[in-house]
């Protein structure tokens, strides 16, 4: 009962937090650009990639009630169903959000699901927060996978 709530809150607060701000909307639309442009530079040499651009709010209290309930997140299935191809063919997949938290969290909850297996064909790109993003490393490597990190801010 009480996951439930919180997942209902987590919706509510999210639907609420859609903001008619024209600045905030187009900030979004700047940030999906570069965020675009960075998963084309994922993988050199590689043309053909699947981009997963996880949904956020453009509120931090939303975002944070999100993330504890990411698993219940029906696009979640997409993105380790992604993953999971990675065990027989290459797949070169890059994530990236409005959120950085939020894009992590979906992320790790994914990888989760994979503990203990291979996904040798798994070329894994993250955009977002630098230090955040390194911190699954070792989980991706684990997994016997490729993994970079994209930050959309220099350095």
């Amino acid at each position: 009962m009480q996951r439930t709530v919180v997942h209902l809150v987590a919706l509510l607060a999210l639907t609420l937090s859609s903001s008619s701000c024209t600045n905030v909307r187009q900030t979004s639309a700047d940030q999906a650009s570069k965020r675009m442009a960075l998963a084309a530079k994922a993988f050199p040499g590689h043309q053909e990639y699947l981009y997963i651009d996880v949904p956020a709010a453009d509120n931090g209290v939303s975002n944070l009630m999100m993330r504890a309930v990411i698993g219940e997140a029906a696009w979640m299935e997409q993105l380790t169903d992604a993953m999971a191809s990675g065990a027989n063919a290459p797949i070169y997949l890059v994530v990236g959000g409005r959120d950085n938290g939020v894009a992590y969290s979906a992320v790790k909850k994914a990888l989760n699901t994979f503990k203990g297996q291979q996904l040798p064909q798994l070329h894994l790109a993250l955009i977002g927060d630098a230090g955040q993003a390194e911190q699954l490393r070792g989980a991706v490597e684990a997994l016997g996978s490729e993994y970079c990190v994209l930050s959309l801010t220099p350095g």
